[in-house]
C-alpha cells in the first residue's frame, strides 16, 4: 500500500460507510442485510433465544413471509438450532445449514479460511 494513511475524519466516514452497508444495504435480494443475521444487539451471532424474541415480520423470517421464498430457510432448524441455509460454495452447489459465527471469526471461515489457517500454522510449533 502507497500513500499516506486516512486521516481521522476519513476513518470515520469509512466506518460510517461499511455501517450502513453492512445493516441496512439489501444488495437487491430477499430484504436481509449482514446485520440481519449477525445482529450488533445480539455480539454478531445469532441464537434461538435472540430469534425467539424477534417480531414476526423481522427479515430473519421473509421466507416464512414470502411463499415464493418457501424453500430459502427451514423455519424449525432456524428456530430451534439458529441454523441459517446458505450457498457458502456457490449458487451451482447444494446449500447446506450453518451456524452463524461471530464475525470476529471471520478470518476463520470460507472463503479466506485457508489462507488463515496457513498464517496460523505457519507460525506453531
Amino acid at each position: 500500500m502507497t500513500g499516506s494513511p486516512p486521516t481521522a475524519g476519513a476513518t470515520a466516514g469509512l466506518i460510517a460507510q461499511g455501517a450502513r452497508i453492512f445493516f441496512q444495504e439489501t444488495f437487491g435480494g430477499n430484504g436481509r442485510t449482514c446485520g440481519t443475521c449477525h445482529p450488533a444487539e445480539a455480539d454478531f451471532t445469532l441464537t434461538p433465544e435472540f430469534i425467539a424474541a424477534l417480531p414476526a415480520d423481522d427479515p430473519l423470517f421473509v421466507a416464512e413471509l414470502n411463499p415464493d421464498l418457501a424453500g430459502l430457510e427451514n423455519p424449525d432448524l432456524m428456530r430451534s438450532r439458529a441454523l441459517i441455509l446458505e450457498n457458502i460454495d456457490g449458487f451451482d452447489q447444494p446449500p447446506v445449514f450453518r451456524g452463524v459465527p461471530h464475525i470476529f471469526d471471520l478470518a476463520f471461515t470460507a472463503p479466506s479460511a485457508g489462507a488463515a489457517t496457513s498464517q496460523i500454522s505457519a507460525t506453531l510449533p
